[in-house]
């Protein structure tokens, strides 16, 4: 299993942090915390995965998300999406040590990649 921590991101008056990983059954997924300025004390507010062998996405809330963080990360356009879209981006799951053959499509289905300029909304 491998985990990618992005840097940590000032929105509003909170901080964000998003966790990538896989695992070794081809299932990969990322969460979006709200932490502190350091990184510490974070807490789960949304998660996009998807099971081996699944193309379907799996989007889901956390209960510690506020109203203000649903109706944010549910607007594409909304800076804490971009941020969030940008952490994916810039914690860099394409290595070759994180990536799985199985995982490999989904991640570039998913997130955004440089090299072939996808920009896909979850």
């Amino acid at each position: 299993m491998a985990t990618v921590k992005s840097g940590i991101n000032k929105v509003g008056n909170n901080y964000y942090q998003s966790i990538t990983m896989d695992t070794p059954d081809g299932s990969v997924g990322t969460t979006l915390y709200r932490v502190d300025a350091n990184g510490g004390n974070g807490v789960p507010i949304y998660d996009v995965d998807r099971s081996a062998g699944s193309d379907t996405l799996n989007k889901s809330f956390d209960p510690n998300a506020t109203e203000e963080e649903q109706r944010l990360l549910s607007d594409p356009n909304s800076q804490l999406s971009q941020v969030r879209a940008e952490q994916v981006r810039s914690s860099n799951p394409y290595s070759a040590n994180f990536l799985t053959t199985v995982s490999k499509g989904f991640l570039i289905s998913v997130f955004p990649d440089s090299d072939n300029n996808l920009l896909i909304s979850f």
